[in-house]
């Protein structure tokens, strides 16, 4: 019994659609829309059909075709652990290479602490822009955070208070 995997299914489409909509191309045998174990539709199915040609005609078909505003993706479906299916790549991925080296003992303690430092300079970043953004909005002039400019101006600060003072004392 061939079955087809459907893709990019659109959020409000029901069962009863679903199996309509894939039986105009040939006698389906069952069809099943996939949702989360809380009930939440994942936006795809299957679709088994009786021939092997009827699903090869339903992909060609509906494969890249339109049901109400989402293009669907219509390919023969696979066993789970087929080796034609493309291996993942992304380094969360418990499979792939990268999740092999990132997930080596020694490298990954070392990972995370460089990681760790990393995160600690963005958050310093995000403080002190934000620390920035508040004095604009409230029409402060922004001033530059770079180490000498500060000198110079509590310098500045610091020599015309001195001056005040001496006026002060003076008068």
């Amino acid at each position: 019994m061939p079955r087809i995997f459907v893709k990019n299914l659109p959020a409000g489409i029901t069962e009863d659609r679903f199996r309509e909509t894939f039986s105009t191309v040939g006698d389906t045998t069952d069809a099943r829309l996939i949702y989360t174990p809380s009930g939440v539709f994942r936006n795809f199915g299957f679709v088994g059909y009786a021939r092997q040609e009827d699903a090869e005609q339903a992909i060609g078909q509906f494969n890249k075709s339109f049901l109400g505003s989402s293009r669907l993706q219509v390919e023969l479906a696979r066993a789970f652990g087929d080796q034609s299916i493309p291996r993942p790549w992304s380094r969360h991925s418990a499979g792939s290479s990268a999740n092999k080296q990132s997930t080596a003992g020694s490298t990954q303690s070392e990972d995370d602490s460089s990681d760790d430092e990393q995160a600690s300079e963005k958050t310093k970043r995000k403080k002190k822009k934000a620390k920035v953004t508040k004095k604009k909005a409230k029409g402060g002039k922004e001033e530059s955070h770079s180490p000498e400019l500060l000198d110079e101006s509590t310098k500045k600060k610091k020599t015309k208070k001195k001056s005040k003072e001496e006026k002060e004392k003076s008068s």
